[in-house]
């Protein structure tokens, strides 16, 4: 009897101890070095582009239209936040010609002038705005965009995040039942759909 009690005991706690080292912090828990951040920079979107593909015009200003937008709309996203400054080209630019390292060197050194430690990268890969109407389209909203944050000595990835997503009708697939709520039976703009993404994604965001 003892020795099948002292074996159960045995194995119950090799289970704990099994349980304990597999532990994964959950992703949106904060790093120990969040605190450590003194401002972030926000850098103009870019867009995504293979210089090895031959890109239409309209391709081309879909994804200009997308960058200006989404500059817009993380500005208002940031504009109360003292913490968070939006770069422009310029400002980067009147670094680059003097300084080694390219467009990180160049952010580097405005980091270094403006006290900032933290950079944010954004990527626009797709930016389509619906054909049609609210109540009926031939093709739907579509966009895709990733959001990368740097440490601005090493430039180390510390947090990054995508969206990608085309509109469907709520009868193509019923687990877009939450957002119809949010939306309404209609159908949005691509400037609607990338911002309600931009929305959530930074929502998700430790360090902000």
């Amino acid at each position: 009897m003892k020795r099948t009690q002292i074996a159960c005991n045995v194995i119950v706690g090799l289970f704990l101890f099994l349980l304990s080292s597999c532990y994964v912090p959950p992703a949106d828990q904060k790093m120990d070095d969040v605190e450590k951040l003194s401002c972030l920079l926000v850098l103009p979107a870019t867009a995504a582009v293979d210089s090895s593909d031959k890109m239409h015009q309209a391709e081309a200003q879909e994804l200009k239209n997308g960058t200006e937008f989404m500059d817009t709309a993380l500005a208002d996203e940031f504009r109360i936040n003292e913490n968070i400054i939006m770069v422009n080209d310029a400002m980067l630019n009147q670094y680059s010609p003097a300084i080694e390292g390219g467009r990180f060197g160049a952010i580097k050194a405005v980091s270094q002038q403006l006290g900032c430690n933290t950079v944010l990268l954004t990527t626009v890969h797709r930016f389509k705005q619906r054909e049609g109407s609210e109540m009926a389209v031939d093709t739907p909203a579509s966009a895709s965009f990733d959001l990368k944050m740097l440490d601005t000595k090493e430039g180390h990835v510390i947090w990054s995040t995508s969206f990608s997503e085309t509109q469907e009708a709520l009868l193509d697939n019923l687990f877009t039942l939450k957002k119809t709520e949010k939306r309404g039976l209609r159908w949005i703009s691509v400037e609607e759909l990338a911002g309600q993404g931009l929305k959530e994604r930074l929502e998700k965001c430790p360090y902000l």
